[in-house]
């Protein structure tokens, strides 16, 4: 397996409202990360035979939690400066 850095969008090396240098982040959720059917049907199942699974309350507490995520992605927003007391920290990308 080889491993390479990441490729993104071009932006500029600095921010053009504070001049600070750009981090970048990730990773980035840009789809479903779940199939809800199978989460929601496997947590039925799970439920009607709770004698059968000895960690119950784990997997029923995990299978609950996948199923409350939203099916698509949050629309992210641009964000190209935090300010922090007197510091700038840059956080940026683009929707």
């Amino acid at each position: 397996m080889k491993h390479a850095p990441a490729i993104g969008p071009v932006v500029p090396q600095e921010c053009s409202d504070c001049g600070k240098k750009f981090n970048v982040g990730g990773p980035i959720w840009s789809a479903p990360i779940h199939d809800q059917d199978w989460v929601v049907s496997t947590l039925t199942g799970v439920k009607s035979m709770k004698d059968r699974y000895p960690a119950y309350d784990k997997i029923t507490s995990v299978l609950t939690t996948v199923s409350e995520v939203p099916p698509t992605p949050p629309r992210p927003s641009i964000v190209r400066c935090v300010l922090v007391g007197e510091k700038c920290s840059t956080v940026g990308f683009d929707p």
